[in-house]
């Protein structure tokens, strides 16, 4: 096949690449995701109320940079035997008392790597989008390839 149309089959090929690359995102939070849902999961309760302070964080939508509070608690959990507290730091949306228990779902083989109530819905976490997009490259990455090997 002799190529008619070298631009076409320079965007197909670099089509082609960041379908390959959306491909292995959505494969890698597919099989982070399903990882995570398969460790054991415990209970981890508030032991300690650490109090608060002000961080300037920059939100994205307004583009502006916001002064807000930001908790912080210590958090405690037995994982295989293992007694772990870490300190948890929440903005303001959410917020913990003493005495509150959280989900936790931790690595057996390493307690101490953990994920609060990890049942996200988020489409992202699942892969979904990153494939979805993929199969609109790849789509678009034959059409390219139509057009770079024929002649119109």
């Amino acid at each position: 096949m002799e190529v008619i149309n070298e631009t076409m089959a320079e965007i197909y090929g670099t089509v082609m690449f960041i379908a390959l690359i959306f491909l292995g995102f959505g494969i890698f939070s597919y099989k982070k995701r399903k990882k995570i849902l398969d460790w054991p999961e415990t209970e981890g309760k508030v032991v300690e109320d650490l109090g608060s302070y002000i961080k300037e964080i920059y939100d994205s939508d307004t583009k502006h940079t916001e002064k807000r509070p930001i908790y912080e608690c210590k958090v405690s959990y037995t994982a295989n035997g293992e007694v772990i507290e870490y300190v948890k730091e929440m903005d303001y949306r959410r917020y913990y008392n003493v005495g509150d228990s959280i989900p936790i779902k931790y690595d057996p083989e390493n307690p101490g790597t953990r994920h609060e109530s990890y049942n996200s819905q988020s489409p992202w976490s699942k892969g979904i989008p990153q494939f979805i997009i993929a199969a609109v490259l790849v789509v678009c990455g034959i059409v390219f390839f139509c057009l770079a090997y024929t002649e119109l």
